[in-house]
């Protein structure tokens, strides 16, 4: 399954818009303007709440925040030490560790190991707009790999 995921150009609130292969709407990531801890929230196409994500205010390593629609703390994402942009996320039903390459443009998933998915960046404007390519071979966990791309994108944004 494919995913795009593209932040909207002219967005104070830094949305995002989750589109299928087919080019049709999926998911949302709708963020809180001024927040300075990044909160955003991934949403159905009905706006219910699948996923809240928030950055990690001050820290060494940048870290970012997942949570369940009830408030719970399901992931912790940390940014490992290093030139390559790789990551542990920690808590999540699933061991998953994202490595990726030195100019943060193409990251591949891991579940213990093995390889289930794929995120790729793409620059769409001249404005600095980000937009992702996601890969992933299930579809169950799609959702929670979004809310993982707007996390590690409020930890780039953070710099």
């Amino acid at each position: 399954m494919k995913l795009y995921i593209k932040d909207k150009i002219l967005s104070i609130r830094r949305n995002m818009s989750v589109l299928d292969e087919n080019g049709k709407a999926y998911l949302y990531v709708k963020g809180k303007a001024f927040s300075p801890t990044h909160k955003r929230r991934v949403t159905d196409l009905n706006g219910n709440t699948l996923f809240y994500i928030r950055r990690k205010f001050f820290h060494f390593l940048p870290k970012a925040f997942i949570y369940d629609a009830n408030h719970e703390r399901i992931a912790k994402i940390t940014r490992k030490f290093g030139l390559r942009h790789n990551f542990v996320v920690e808590g999540y039903h699933k061991a998953l560790s994202v490595e990726g390459d030195i100019i943060a443009w193409h990251f591949s998933i891991l579940e213990e190991g093995k390889l289930i998915g794929s995120i790729s960046k793409r620059l769409v404007s001249l404005f600095g707009k980000d937009a992702f390519e996601l890969e992933v071979d299930n579809q169950e966990d799609a959702a929670f790999l979004v809310a993982f791309i707007a996390a590690i994108d409020n930890i780039y944004d953070s710099k």
